[in-house]
């Protein structure tokens, strides 16, 4: 966590949430707020990514009622396409858990570590 990451958290403890408790209004615009404070921390994460590896890497994994899992990685050059990819992931309907991590490219997987793993019904 960054000092500038550290500064903001403390401002939300420490005033925003304590004035929140009191005021409806206000908790739906501190929300709003951390939402676009969130998002704006992805975009400049994504943008250091882009910097430092050339590209956005995502690794995801999701695992089924029977057990069996899947991991891939994908590599994004475009902001707008890895948002429109991660919002179609996110619609999926998952049986179990699943996940999306923008990862350095040398924490991509790579091919040999790609594909769907376990004993449901089609896997031998």
């Amino acid at each position: 966590m960054t000092k500038q990451d550290e500064v903001v958290k403390v401002m939300i403890d420490n005033i925003i949430h304590p004035l929140r408790e009191d005021n409806q209004e206000l908790r739906h615009r501190v929300s709003s707020l951390e939402q676009s404070l969130n998002e704006a921390f992805e975009v400049v994460k994504l943008y250091k990514s882009l910097i430092k590896d050339g590209a956005i890497y995502v690794n995801t994994s999701s695992q089924d009622c029977d057990g069996v899992c899947a991991y891939y990685s994908y590599k994004f050059t475009d902001i707008d396409e890895y948002f429109l990819s991660k919002k179609h992931y996110e619609e999926q309907d998952f049986e179990g858990p699943a996940s999306w991590n923008v990862v350095g490219i040398e924490n991509a997987l790579s091919e040999d570590e790609e594909g769907t793993y376990g004993h449901g019904w089609d896997i031998h």
